[in-house]
């Protein structure tokens, strides 16, 4: 109870669940279909209860499943909504810690090209970032087990602002003292981890001022330049290796991937 509920991006609430007959004393699991719109945790003392939290505008479907027979369900359909970024969401400005983890920074930061942030993850979930400006662009830069290192560009004028939302909660509002220049900077469509069928292939679209390079961390991979569109500039890569093999993608000859794929 409810089958179904509507949350706003922070929002959550409580799902409770009735085992019949009364005297029934199997526990319960819980599980999300997307923990990236929609998290769910069980009462610590009392399983039959679960919070769930709304992270990102989507659908998500929570399934709680008897322990003594998987046969044995119940379902909630959740539908997230994305938190407005009107100037009454964007005043006054409250930061504080995101569900699900935490950030190194909260606040008010001045951003003098770029500024990077680590977000520790509770779960191992990646934390879902966002900004509501398009003066500033937000990639994930790496990851370290369960820090995950993402990097704001500055891309407009000095003085310009925008909120960064980490899992629907604002953490931070960046100011900018200078805008990254444009030459160096290469933006990819893909910064998460993601998988890849053994055998199959995978198309990066970087957008940058000039051809960047990129290449594979790991002989489990082959990176293929194929071709570009004005500023965007596809890669597809293959994945040659075994089943569980990762690998990093390096952009520019980057210290750290731009992103991380598996083989499945």
């Amino acid at each position: 109870n409810p089958d179904s509920v509507s949350l706003t991006a922070g929002d959550a609430t409580e799902l409770t669940v009735t085992l019949k007959p009364e005297y029934a004393t199997t526990g319960v699991s819980w599980e999300s279909s997307d923990p990236s719109v929609a998290a769910v945790e069980a009462d610590e003392n009392d399983n039959t209860k679960a919070t769930v939290t709304a992270r990102k505008a989507g659908t998500a479907t929570i399934t709680v499943t008897s322990k003594d027979d998987s046969e044995i369900i119940a379902s909630c359909t959740v539908t997230v909504e994305k938190k407005s970024t009107s100037s009454r969401y964007r005043l006054p400005d409250a930061f504080s810690q995101p569900f699900g983890g935490e950030s190194d920074t909260l606040g008010l930061v001045d951003v003098d090209g770029a500024y990077q942030f680590r977000f520790t993850s509770d779960f191992g979930i990646p934390p879902v970032v966002e900004i509501d400006s398009e003066s500033f662009r937000a990639e994930l830069a790496s990851q370290e087990g369960n820090d995950y290192f993402w990097k704001v560009y500055a891309l407009g004028s000095s003085g310009e602002t925008c909120h960064v939302t980490v899992n629907g909660t604002c953490v931070a509002r960046l100011t900018a003292v200078s805008a990254a220049p444009a030459s160096g900077l290469v933006v990819s469509d893909t910064t998460a981890p993601f998988t890849v069928a053994a055998g199959g292939s995978y198309q990066f679209r970087l957008t940058a001022d000039a051809m960047p390079s990129m290449a594979a961390g790991s002989p489990c991979f082959t990176v293929e330049y194929v071709g570009n569109e004005g500023k965007d500039w596809f890669f597809k890569v293959y994945a040659i290796g075994n089943v569980g093999d990762a690998c990093g993608f390096y952009v520019n000859l980057a210290p750290t991937p731009v992103a991380i794929a598996t083989i499945a």
